[in-house]
């Protein structure tokens, strides 16, 4: 695995760029990846996070134009869904605060929460003190790693279909489904006829996946995701179903009572009879049978293994996911790793009130889902 990964705009950076990853690998014995060919074609995005995930840190040179750039930002989502320590390095006449002005939104937040590092000479005179910091945090970055040495794996087959365009993909989404970093799924083996692929995986995690299949297996497992994933277009209901914590009941209610007003059917687990024997079985029948779900993002539900687990089950048959976010200052917070680079309905509480205007987009987006099912 490599040390760093180096995220930049080539208009503003690429000199620089250039210099930080000689210095570090000449003088500090780093491995850095710097991509010197310009991505306009191809399978990028792919190229892209396969590179990042096979580093232990992205480090992202910083002008005051830098994220404006579509490639750089989909790099630091990328990090950030995939665990990665992220440095942030500014140029001499870049500031923290310019950019969060600028750039204010969460990804920005989320990188200038991380210790960086601040250029303190473009003339290059003392440049390279700048660049040992780097080189020191770079060292010291901490990345969850798939295998710990007291670690058991559990090795897992599973049948595949056309809509995996690629095996990045693949481990993207088995990973939302077991509840797990991308980086705890390895891609061991594929069939020749590329109909099946065999993974490695915590146990816990395994477990979790097998479980989706009633499967009991405790050495080898097989994980159908054509047929776990489809069901006859008759069976399918056009309810959404209601994902959350219990601790945001309030703010879930609210919008069900618009929703309903507006005419969508919605299906929340406290419409189930009192006394339901078997009700993770009546709340996995309804996921399946549902158009789509919302799920209420606040970091109550980000710790609710209930919550996580039904999410899983609906990303696993295919559901539309419809995320909204409802408490919480910090947005990394509150979102689940499967869901980071979703765009979410910001429905916070704002001035005593619900955020009107994503309530609308939200009520505008069920409609179309459920119209063109």
């Amino acid at each position: 695995m490599r040390d760093a990964f180096i995220s930049y705009k080539r208009s503003t950076s690429g000199i620089l760029a250039y210099l930080i990853k000689n210095v570090l690998e000449k003088e500090h014995g780093l491995n850095v990846f710097l991509d010197v060919r310009n991505l306009t074609s191809g399978p990028w995005l792919t190229q892209l996070r396969q590179e990042i995930n096979q580093s232990r840190s992205v480090v992202c040179i910083l002008s005051n134009t830098t994220l404006s750039s579509s490639v750089v930002k989909e790099e630091i989502r990328s990090a950030q869904g995939a665990g990665k320590t992220l440095i942030p390095v500014f140029h001499e006449q870049c500031k923290p605060s310019q950019i969060s002005t600028k750039f204010n939104d969460q990804l920005t937040s989320f990188l200038l929460d991380n210790q960086g590092v601040q250029l303190l000479d473009k003339r290059l005179l003392f440049i390279e003190e700048g660049i040992s910091q780097l080189a020191s945090l770079i060292k010291s970055a901490d990345t969850f790693q798939a295998k710990s040495s007291n670690e058991k794996i559990e090795r897992i087959e599973v049948a595949i279909d056309d809509s995996f365009k690629s095996l990045d993909d693949f481990r993207v989404l088995i990973a939302g489904i077991s509840l797990v970093g991308v980086n705890s799924v390895n891609v061991i083996a594929q069939s020749e006829a590329k109909k099946s692929i065999t993974v490695e995986m915590p146990e816990e995690a395994a477990q979790r996946l097998l479980t989706l299949t009633q499967n009991q297996s405790t050495t080898l497992g097989e994980f159908n995701l054509v047929d776990a994933r489809k069901l006859e277009v008759s069976e399918v209901e056009n309810t959404i179903i209601m994902n959350y914590s219990r601790q945001d009941r309030a703010a879930v209610e609210y919008v069900r009572d618009v929703l309903q007003r507006e005419g969508i059917n919605v299906w929340v687990d406290t419409m189930l009879p009192s006394g339901t024997a078997n009700w993770i079985s009546e709340i996995s029948n309804q996921i399946k049978r549902s158009s789509g779900m919302i799920a209420f993002l606040s970091p109550n539900s980000n710790n609710s293994q209930g919550f996580l687990n039904e999410l899983a089950y609906a990303q696993a048959f295919y559901k539309r996911i419809f995320p909204v976010w409802i408490r919480g200052d910090n947005y990394t917070d509150s979102v689940p790793l499967s869901l980071f680079t979703s765009q979410a309905f910001d429905l916070r509480e704002i001035r005593g009130g619900y955020n009107a205007p994503d309530l609308t987009h939200l009520v505008e987006a069920i409609k179309r889902h459920i119209e063109n099912q």
